[in-house]
């Protein structure tokens, strides 16, 4: 039983002294963290962004023709850019 106690104080000794290594030891820097000394730098004009644009309903137009007939071409495919005036479809109206 007495053999406990000393056991005991032993222990602690070793922990203590492990405890002041470590504290002597510096720190490693965290690898989520980072610093960096403030410096003075030009910030571009330009952001990339990702997503889908959906026109407005009041952008959009519905196309009719004067006459009948049949769509013989589709010159674009969906999601296809488009500049105004290009040719977006043939339609031939012969009967």
């Amino acid at each position: 039983m007495k053999l406990l106690p000393l056991h005991a104080l032993l222990a602690a000794a070793l922990s203590i002294g492990s405890l002041a290594a470590l504290a002597d030891e510096p720190a490693a820097p965290s690898v989520l963290v980072q610093t960096q000394a403030l410096m003075q730098h030009t910030l571009r004009t330009t952001l990339t962004g990702y997503g889908v644009l959906v026109p407005a309903t009041s952008s959009t137009t519905t196309l009719s023709a004067a006459r009948p007939g049949r769509l013989t071409a589709l010159a674009v495919g969906l999601g296809q850019r488009v500049r105004r005036g290009a040719t977006l479809a043939t339609l031939n109206a012969d009967p």
